[in-house]
């Protein structure tokens, strides 16, 4: 090893590169070094934060509840609009006086256009439940 060159035996110079820069004063290393701390702790925290499997879970969890939650409000509202379309149209039908057969057939069609789209099942069975709960209201009146 005695023969060797001093470039050789030191890893760092070994291919020939300085081990530090030296146009630069101790103040800007020391900035440097505390830049690279810095980033070197959010990275660890993002890790950090990817390796906690539970608090991914709870958070994947609420956004579930918050999705469910939003398409329950969205059900709601088009529940509400078919409710009031089939009650203003219920309050025409009467005012146009459509017989108790009619109403069967149109429910008729309702049910054959609800298996065909059975999203609007859901609305079309809100409202003619309260079709009929206004019917029998009337009629006890």
């Amino acid at each position: 090893m005695a023969d060797e060159a001093p470039e050789a035996r030191d890893p760092a110079t070994a291919a020939g590169a300085p081990l530090a820069d030296t146009d630069k004063s101790p103040e800007e290393l020391r900035s440097e070094i505390a830049e690279a701390r810095e980033d070197l702790g959010e990275t660890v925290e993002q890790l950090a934060a990817k390796a906690d499997v539970k608090t991914r879970a709870h958070e994947a969890v609420e956004d579930a509840k918050g999705r469910a939650h939003d398409k329950v409000e969205e059900g709601k509202t088009q529940v509400r609009q078919a409710a009031d379309r089939a009650q203003a149209t219920a309050q025409q039908k009467r005012a146009e006086g459509i017989s108790t057969d009619d109403v069967r057939g149109a429910a008729q069609t309702g049910v054959e256009q609800a298996k065909a789209n059975p999203a609007l099942a859901v609305a079309a069975g809100v409202g003619a439940a309260l079709l009929v709960i206004l019917i029998l209201r009337r009629r006890r009146a």
